[in-house]
């Protein structure tokens, strides 16, 4: 699918738009994480070719709900708050200071992401 490109500001060196999408791209020296937040019922694997499709700047950091996949040892959350305290401690502890970072979510972890990001603002 074709895309329009545009030059960016001093953060980005240019934006892509694909199939109403607008894809931002990071300057070669930096590397932007990217936290993915999977669907309900999903374990953080359903991203695991997302990292070879995109550039390598991008780092896909996928995160595990309790209950699933690695952590399937782990009870399950009663409470968005459980998980969204939980989503957000992963983040913490793994965000590289001073560095880019996005938060993405497919489905419900379009939720999920809504939840963390109110702790982290």
């Amino acid at each position: 699918m074709g895309g329009y490109e545009s030059q960016g500001s001093d953060v980005w060196n240019m934006s892509t738009i694909v199939g109403g999408y607008i894809l931002f791209y990071p300057h070669e020296e930096e590397i932007m994480q990217l936290y993915c937040l999977t669907h309900v019922g999903g374990m953080a694997s359903f991203y695991n070719q997302l990292q070879s499709e995109l550039m390598p700047e991008l780092e896909v950091i996928k995160l595990e709900y309790a209950g699933h996949g690695t952590r399937y040892k782990e009870s399950f959350y009663f409470t968005f708050e459980e998980l969204a305290n939980d989503m957000y401690r992963l983040i913490k502890d793994t965000i590289n200071n001073n560095e880019d970072y996005a938060i993405m979510g497919y489905s419900m972890g379009c939720i999920s992401l809504i939840e963390v990001y109110k702790k982290i603002f």
